[in-house]
C-alpha cells in the first residue's frame, strides 16, 4: 500500500508495489490483445463515452482499444505511446504490438549478458503458447524437427522460384494474394460480397499507389440504412466524390461540365467591406451578432457590380459549375444561377483534395479569376443529386480516362472511391469507418 508523507502531501510507493502493479497491468494487456488478435479473435466491448454510460463500441482494433482503457501508470503509459508509434508508422499490427510489449514488460531483467536472448525466447514461446493452442500436446523436439523441416523446405522452394509479372487486373489472382489481409474475423460473419467488394476497390487504387507509396487513398464512407436488417446493399462508386451540405439551384443534373473550385470566401474586393457587428440586450442576457453587408442591407453598388463581373469573367472561362469551401453570397449565387453556371458551397476541407482528384481543378483563392486558365479548370463527367440515409449529396462523376484534358489538370487526378455502406445504426458506421479509414491501402502495400 502507498505510504503518506504529510509534509509534501504525497504518496510514496514501494519499489516491490510499482513492479508488481505493472506486471499485473501487462498481463492483463496481454490477455485484452491475445483475445482480439488473430482471425480467431474475439470482439472487444469498450465504453465510447465517458459521460455516456450505455453507450457501448464493439471494436478488435488496437487503435480504438487504447483510446477508450485508462492507463495512468508510467508503465501503461509508455506502452500506449510504443504502440502509437508503431501504429501510425506501420498502419498495422497493433494488438500484437501490444502482446510484444506487455511481453518486455513481465520479464524480470537478468543480471547475466544472456537477459536479451533469454527475453526473446520468453516471448517468442509465449506467443507460441498463446497464438497456436494446438501446438502444446506435441513433443518439444518434434516441433523443433517439424520447424527445422519446414525452413529447409521453404529455402529449396524459394531457390528454384521463377519470377513472374503479376497482372493487377486478375482479380482471382489479387484475391489470392490478399486473403489473408483482407479477410474479416470469422466471429464477424461479414459476407463474401462485402470482402469482394473491398479488393476490388483494392485492384483500383493498386496501380496508382506503386507509383506514389507514401500518399494514402482516397477513400470515403458513407451510411445508408437499409430498408430490412438482413438485406444490404453495399456499393462502391470509382471516380466519385459525394458533397454533403448546403447548395444553391445548380440545374441538376449536368454532364460534361467545367468546374472551378475555390478554397477562399467570395468578396470581388480586395478590400472587403467590413462586417458590422450587433449587440442585443435582453433580460437573459446579451447576445451578439455579425451580419455581413449585404444581409444588414447596406451592401454597395460597387461589391454588387464587382460580383457581377466575377460571374461573367467564370462564364467567359467556360465554367459551367463553382465549388467554394465557404459560403457564397446569394446575390453571385443569383447571378450565376442566371447565367446556367451551378453553384456549390461549403464544402467540407476533407472534400476538397476529393473534388480536386476527380476532377483535376487546381484549388484557386483569387475570386477575380484574373488569371484563370483552362489549365486551373477541372472536368466532370456527371453531377447529380443523391440522397443516402436520408442526406441528400451532390455527386461528382469523372473518369480522367473517358475524355481528353490537358496535362496539368491529369496530373492532378487520382482514383477516388466513395463506399456505400449499409449500417444498423449510427454506432455501427462509426466503428466501420474507423476500421476503413485506419487500414488504409497503403498500409496493405507497407505490410
Amino acid at each position: 500500500m502507498p505510504t503518506n508523507v504529510p509534509a509534501f502531501d504525497i504518496q510514496v510507493t514501494s519499489k516491490d508495489e510499482v513492479v508488481q502493479d505493472s506486471i499485473l497491468l501487462a498481463e492483463e494487456l496481454w490477455q485484452l490483445a491475445s483475445m482480439a488478435h488473430g482471425p480467431h479473435g474475439q470482439f472487444i466491448v469498450v465504453q465510447a463515452n465517458k459521460d455516456c454510460g450505455d453507450a457501448f463500441i464493439i471494436t478488435s482494433s488496437a487503435k480504438r482499444i487504447l483510446d477508450h482503457i485508462k492507463l495512468k501508470s508510467p508503465m501503461g503509459t509508455l506502452v500506449a505511446q510504443f504502440v502509437q508509434s508503431h501504429i501510425n508508422q506501420c498502419h498495422d499490427g497493433g494488438l500484437f504490438c501490444i502482446m510484444l510489449a506487455s511481453s518486455y514488460a513481465t520479464i524480470r531483467p537478468l543480471p547475466s549478458s544472456t537477459a536479451i536472448i533469454h527475453t526473446t525466447n520468453c516471448i517468442v514461446i509465449r506467443l507460441l503458447r498463446s497464438v497456436h493452442n494446438v501446438l502444446q500436446g506435441i513433443p518439444k523436439h518434434r516441433l523443433v524437427s517439424g520447424f527445422r523441416l519446414a525452413l529447409d523446405w521453404t529455402l529449396d522452394e524459394l531457390d528454384g522460384i521463377q519470377e513472374n509479372d503479376l497482372d493487377w487486373s486478375d482479380h482471382d489472382a489479387i484475391v489470392a494474394v490478399l486473403r489473408g489481409i483482407l479477410s474479416a474475423k470469422h466471429v464477424a460473419a461479414v459476407p463474401d460480397a462485402a470482402m469482394a467488394m473491398l479488393v476490388h476497390m483494392f485492384v483500383h487504387h493498386i496501380p496508382w499507389l506503386l507509383e506514389h507509396p507514401t500518399v494514402p487513398p482516397l477513400v470515403r464512407v458513407v451510411v445508408s440504412r437499409p430498408q430490412l436488417p438482413h438485406l444490404t446493399d453495399h456499393m462502391i462508386l470509382h471516380h466519385t466524390v459525394l458533397i454533403p451540405g448546403y447548395r444553391h439551384v445548380t440545374h441538376l443534373p449536368l454532364r460534361h461540365v467545367t468546374v472551378a473550385l475555390f478554397n477562399v470566401t467570395i468578396r470581388p474586393t480586395t478590400t472587403p467591406t467590413s462586417d458590422i457587428e450587433v449587440t442585443i440586450k435582453v433580460d437573459s442576457g446579451t447576445y451578439h451578432s455579425v451580419m455581413t453587408p449585404s444581409a444588414a442591407g447596406v451592401l454597395q453598388e460597387a461589391e454588387l457590380t464587382g460580383w457581377a463581373t466575377v460571374a461573367t469573367r467564370l462564364q467567359a472561362c467556360g465554367v459551367q459549375m463553382v465549388l467554394s469551401q465557404k459560403k457564397i453570397p446569394a446575390f453571385l449565387a443569383a447571378r450565376l444561377n442566371d447565367l446556367g453556371i451551378a453553384s456549390v458551397e461549403r464544402l467540407s476541407i476533407q472534400h476538397l483534395d476529393a473534388v480536386q482528384a476527380v476532377t483535376g481543378a487546381a484549388v484557386l483563392s483569387d475570386w477575380m479569376a484574373t488569371d484563370v486558365t483552362a489549365a486551373d479548370l477541372g472536368k466532370v463527367d456527371h453531377a447529380y443529386a443523391l440522397e443516402l440515409g436520408g442526406v441528400e449529396y451532390v455527386a461528382l462523376t469523372c473518369d480522367p480516362a473517358s475524355h481528353e484534358t490537358n496535362e496539368v489538370s491529369y496530373a492532378r487526378t487520382r482514383p477516388m472511391s466513395t463506399i456505400k455502406m449499409d449500417c444498423i445504426d449510427d454506432m455501427a458506421f462509426e466503428e466501420l469507418n474507423h476500421v476503413l479509414q485506419v487500414r488504409e491501402m497503403a498500409s496493405w502495400l507497407g505490410g
